[in-house]
């Protein structure tokens, strides 16, 4: 199974923008049956997601695209509401790229006129892409500079202490058990209390635990915003950083292909080359130093003085004469 899902990756990821290309690929995964539907969603979510152009996340679009409109037609609702569910993934991917932008755009306006997906949900795909929110655009290449993990992390432990607080606030606001679709009636009611009446300590309570719970609900919001133009910054990081890797990694493979090519050479001048001086046999006696032979200090004498004879004189002269001549000389 595995193997199956690295093909499917694989013919996803070398996907080419032809109408044939496109439409084998469609046929092929509507023709596998509604069991590996998950599996082919999650995989093209994998394949738009680890896309290094923008012109093969548009080829994968259309494949989407192409997939969507006929199981439509053939009512296969595996296929269309799987994509739905991870359509909002892929669109802040395309942002970057006007051109893909633009495609995209007008893939989105085809399943607006043909009721594909609902008006609503297309609307939201489309105000993703324009990022209409109250955050700046973000200038990825000066982003990517700053960009630390650690600060998506600690944003990440904030969104989920907003989100706890969130759920305090509503459980509390819950338990008052005041029902504020009734606003008119609860007016004119109100009118009848007296000062002092539990019933307006109660509504006031209420009202306290309301503005508590929609106090949590911005914070959250704007926690999970941050999270979200971390994460996104985060992925512009991590593929950039892929790109840079798979090249150092098809430099090195080059080079070993270099020393691999010159190591064959050397193997295939082995034969031509001289032999290298023979070792000795396994049992040859090891060398053993010698000890000096002493010689005597006479003959050393003799020699530097041409015979015994010389010598003799040399020595009689030195015991005769005194030591003060000699140190005068």
């Amino acid at each position: 199974m595995a193997e199956k899902d690295s093909s499917l990756l694989k013919q996803m990821k070398t996907l080419k923008d032809t109408q044939d290309d496109i439409q084998g690929m469609s046929t092929w995964c509507l023709s596998k049956g509604l069991s590996i539907a998950p599996k082919i969603i999650s995989t093209w979510s994998r394949a738009f997601k680890e896309a290094e152009k923008g012109s093969h996340r548009v080829s994968l679009f259309y494949l989407a695209n192409d997939i969507v409109q006929h199981a439509k037609r053939r009512k296969i609702k595996e296929f269309v509401e799987g994509w739905n569910k991870v359509l909002v993934f892929a669109m802040p991917l395309v942002r970057t790229d006007p051109e893909v932008c633009r495609k995209v755009k007008r893939v989105l306006n085809i399943w607006k006129e043909r009721e594909i997906y609902e008006a609503n949900f297309i609307r939201s795909l489309e105000d993703i892409i324009d990022q209409k929110s109250e955050s700046e655009p973000i200038d990825f290449e000066e982003s990517v500079k700053t960009y630390r993990f650690s600060e998506f992390a600690t944003q990440c432990a904030k969104v989920v202490s907003s989100s706890e607080r969130t759920e305090r606030a509503k459980k509390a606001f819950e338990a008052t058990k005041l029902n504020f679709s009734k606003v008119l009636e609860m007016r004119e009611k109100f009118k009848e209390y007296k000062p002092g009446d539990p019933r307006i300590t109660e509504f006031y309570a209420s009202v306290s635990a309301l503005r508590e719970y929609c106090s949590s609900l911005k914070s959250e919001r704007e926690d999970k915003l941050r999270m979200i133009r971390i994460a996104e910054i985060g992925n512009y990081f991590y593929s950039r950083t892929r790109r840079e890797a798979k090249v150092v990694t098809k430099a090195y493979k080059n080079f070993e292909n270099r020393l691999k090519d010159i190591h064959e050479k050397v193997m295939e001048c082995e034969g031509t080359l001289p032999s290298p001086v023979p070792s000795p046999e396994p049992n040859a006696p090891s060398p053993v130093d010698s000890e000096p032979e002493e010689v005597p200090v006479k003959s050393v004498i003799a020699s530097k003085f041409g015979g015994n004879g010389m010598l003799s004189s040399v020595v009689s002269v030195v015991q005769k004469e005194p030591y003060s001549s000699r140190r005068s000389v």
